[in-house]
């Protein structure tokens, strides 16, 4: 079995940029910093150690509650985030609630011309750490939050995540104040030109934030911010065998037609990125796509995402068709807003 460790620290064995033969990967010496403007995560490792019952605490508690769905591509994570917005949703208790979808893909950082060139041919590694922006998707669930401006009472419990205590007695905070209007510009990812853009503006604050990625629980203080951390684990030859079944969907589909019209939002149907390079006919798309997740993807999900599901609170196998996964989660859920 592989061994487990903290990812923020392993070294990268998977390049981000593919101009190099990605039939051979290379070991680098330097510690995985993700994305350009997170390179302070190891100086600030002092203060989030420092702070990380605080902010653990008022994440279990206060609202918006924040779900985070991680696990590798193909699994099904926005496809169970829907099941679980709709259950959500039809549940009495919850009915009024406002969900929110968040896909970590938006928050894929701003790529320069020639990253973005190295995209468009297939050779880019954009599940790699260093393709996303970890401080904007901290900045937007931090706004969010400030939707919920708290007066907190001090309870005891002893919830907390594996190697993130603190030596300060437990305690957990409740939120009391009415949420106020703040408004929230979400980014949004081009996946054909590969440029972010703002998204639409979120006005009515979110009750339950449902935040679905292949790297969310990489970070530390994206992880401070989830009330609770699932991992849809699926084998890596079931999630093969759903991208290669999305391909062939993609090559038998009208023109004009999209995935989306006609089976939903379902990251299963969907292609990893970078594995969409011009490759010709359906045959050499297909070779492509087989030869990108033989030297990219499986082990980027080796290396950086695998790793993660230590801290999820929540291992779900089978994805949406694990009810009884859904029920403990909408339990989970209803009980915090209870509380």
């Amino acid at each position: 079995m592989m061994a487990q460790r903290d990812p923020s620290t392993s070294p990268a064995l998977v390049p981000f940029h593919l101009d190099e033969d990605i039939s051979a990967l290379h070991l680098h010496s330097a510690p995985v910093v993700p994305g350009g403007s997170n390179s302070s995560s190891s100086g600030n490792s002092h203060n989030h150690s420092n702070n990380s019952r605080s902010e653990a605490e008022e994440a279990l508690t206060c609202p918006p509650l924040v779900v985070g769905i991680a696990g590798g591509w193909c699994s099904g994570k926005s496809c169970m985030a829907s099941v679980v917005r709709e259950r959500i949703t039809d549940e009495p208790y919850m009915r009024d609630r406002r969900v929110l979808l968040l896909n970590q893909d938006d928050f894929h950082r701003e790529l320069d011309p020639h990253e973005r060139e190295l995209a468009r041919a297939g050779k880019l590694n954009l599940d790699h750490p260093e393709a996303f922006d970890f401080e904007l998707l901290d900045q937007v669930l931090t706004a969010l939050r400030a939707c919920y401006p708290t007066t907190t009472t001090t309870t005891t419990t002893s919830s907390q995540r594996p190697s993130e205590s603190s030596s300060e007695s437990p305690a957990a905070t409740a939120a009391t104040a009415t949420p106020v209007v703040v408004e929230v510009t979400l980014p949004q990812w081009d996946p054909v030109e590969f440029v972010r853009r703002p998204g639409r503006t979120v006005t009515t604050p979110p009750d339950v934030i449902l935040l679905t990625g292949v790297l969310i629980l990489y970070k530390r203080r994206v992880r401070q911010r989830l009330s609770l951390a699932l991992f849809v684990d699926i084998d890596s030859d079931t999630r093969l065998s759903r991208q290669v079944t999305a391909l062939m969907e993609a090559e038998n589909r009208p023109s004009g037609v999209s995935s989306s019209s006609s089976s939903g939002p379902n990251d299963v149907v969907e292609a990893p990125p970078a594995a969409t390079g011009d490759g010709g006919t359906s045959g050499g798309r297909l070779s492509q796509m087989l030869n990108h997740y033989t030297h990219v993807s499986k082990p980027t999900f080796e290396e950086f995402i695998w790793p993660t599901k230590r801290w999820a609170d929540i291992i779900v196998p089978r994805g949406r068709d694990n009810t009884v996964a859904i029920n403990m989660i909408l339990q989970t859920v209803t009980e915090m807003f209870k509380a």
